[in-house]
């Protein structure tokens, strides 16, 4: 017990320094560049008007594992890990923002934006599903979920393109990170 506390303890910190170096990032950012052009921009479909769903799969995706993932404790301590690797690369890979010029001149997403004027590499989105996957598949690679859980990250991380959440560059190397950890 005193394990896991110690380590969410430690989850909590990695996310605090995170969330500093993000905002460390943001206010050095001079917010003129328009976003980039992108593969998955192109090709999936635009769906910037739903980016504010980004969260619930993640949401989803942590309950379930905090229910159902037997080794808890690898989730938080690799979750931690990737936390520390975010806030390192998020002062270092700024990019401008992969919200489209129509999203920023839309007034129901100024109060986001406000949040995400730079777009930096990697998404954590797609690390975490990345890394439940990999868990449950651990535990038990034969069990049906198995495939529910793969296709549920997979399409996740294709809403998060499509939604010009994040450029694909980011959730491919995401999937990349989440799977060497």
């Amino acid at each position: 017990m005193k394990q896991i506390a110690f380590l969410f303890a430690s989850g909590v910190f990695a996310r605090y320094v995170n969330s500093i170096c993000d905002r460390t990032a943001e206010q050095s950012w001079v917010y003129t560049a328009k976003s980039l052009p992108d593969i998955g921009h192109s090709l999936l479909p635009h769906l910037s008007k739903y980016y504010q769903w980004n969260d619930f799969p993640v949401f989803l995706l942590g309950l379930y594992a905090l229910l159902r993932l037997r080794e808890k404790h690898q989730l938080i301590k690799k979750m931690s890990i990737i936390w520390v690797l975010r806030a390192i690369t998020c002062v270092s890979t700024i990019l401008p923002s992969s919200f489209t010029n129509e999203m920023r001149q839309n007034p129901s997403t100024i109060l986001h934006l406000n949040s995400a004027k730079f777009d930096s590499i990697f998404s954590g989105h797609a690390a975490f599903y990345c890394l439940v996957f990999r868990l449950f598949w651990k535990q038990d690679p034969h069990h049906a979920k198995i495939k529910f859980l793969f296709l549920f990250s997979v399409f996740s991380s294709l809403f998060a393109i499509a939604s010009r959440f994040h450029y694909t560059v980011d959730v491919v190397l995401a999937w990349i990170i989440g799977y060497l950890i």
